[in-house]
């Protein structure tokens, strides 16, 4: 996780205290699907001409579907607060 945050292979390693670094390569340079596609989405957006309509329109699409998939996860964030809160209430009301 902390390398798909944007941390390098050698932060990783000091960060869990590793020092070989065949052992950091095998255990954390894993393909994870949405940054494969995140980095290929940035180098699409650099090199692809930014004058292409059906292009353009492919990456809104893209970002709209993100968004969704976010305004999801946060919904689902609010309800557990929400859980979470009700429960303190209680706890606090009968102690």
């Amino acid at each position: 996780m902390f390398m798909i945050q944007g941390g390098t292979l050698r932060e990783t390693m000091d960060e869990l205290g590793h020092v070989d670094v065949d052992v950091a390569v095998r255990c954390y340079q894993r393909v994870v699907p949405r940054h494969r596609r995140d980095v290929a989405e940035r180098l699409a957006l650099e090199y692809l001409p930014a004058g292409d309509p059906a292009g353009i329109k492919a990456q809104i699409a893209q970002k709209e579907e993100e968004i969704d998939q976010l305004r999801q996860t946060v919904a689902g964030l609010r309800r557990r607060l929400e859980e979470l809160e009700d429960d303190g209430d209680g706890r606090s009301q009968s102690g």
